[in-house]
């Protein structure tokens, strides 16, 4: 059955030869994996940049329920990611954002609420100008609620933290730093954080996820992350 929706490419790997598998979490049908043929051709029909991590794309796909990788009939990009793809500092954020929803979105259905938000957020690191070296950190929190862990204070994470032991990144620099960002996102574009900062905070957020997601493991595009932005 054809499906037209909207996706948001979270990973590809190499498939065999000239193809590659792509994890895209679409509007109408949640995560799927679709097999992209002939794409590392010499003659593609489709450029592989479609598929790096966090591009718009508008497709239409097949879809069998029984099967784990499906197929596409369609793939054009949404909007062209051009900031995205040009700044190393939000390539490396936009890399470390779709690795972390990789790793925490399971779903295969319709989420209309975590997608439009997911939309929206790579339209605003596309789009934003300044302030976007702490975009991660302020998506990490607002992503929380919609995986049913919601931070409203920072003081939560800090509780949980140090009930599980695991509060040495948090410090007043990190509590301070973290409540800004909980503030309404038209200040954020104004916060400094400073490198260290930010680092012991992204350590502590991390952490955080894995006190509620069991499988949450290391992320390979970490350092790249903390050494560029």
């Amino acid at each position: 059955m054809l499906h037209t929706t909207q996706g948001i490419v979270l990973s590809y790997i190499k498939y065999k030869e000239s193809s590659i598998i792509t994890k895209i979490f679409t509007e109408a049908l949640g995560l799927q994996a679709y097999i992209i043929q002939g794409v590392r051709a010499r003659k593609p029909k489709y450029n592989i940049a479609l598929f790096q991590p966090l591009t718009l794309l508008d497709v239409v796909v097949y879809y069998k329920k029984q099967r784990s990788i499906q197929r596409v009939a369609e793939v054009q990009r949404h909007t062209l990611n051009s900031d995205i793809l040009i700044n190393i500092n939000k390539g490396a954020i936009a890399i470390f954002i779709a690795e972390l929803l990789a790793k925490v979105i399971h779903e295969e259905e319709h989420n209309e609420k975590l997608f439009n938000f997911l939309w929206q957020a790579v339209i605003s690191l596309n789009e934003q100008t300044a302030g976007y070296e702490v975009f991660y950190l302020t998506f990490m929190l607002q992503l929380s609620h919609y995986l049913g862990f919601g931070i409203s204070t920072v003081q939560d994470i800090y509780t949980q933290l140090h009930r599980s032991g695991k509060h040495g990144e948090i410090d007043q620099e990190v509590l301070e730093g973290l409540n800004t960002l909980l503030l309404p996102s038209r200040v954020h574009e104004h916060i400094k954080m400073d490198k260290a900062v930010r680092r012991r905070a992204t350590e502590a957020m991390i952490k955080f996820y894995q006190l509620h997601i069991d499988s949450l493991d290391t992320f390979k595009s970490l350092k790249v992350l903390q050494e560029i932005s």
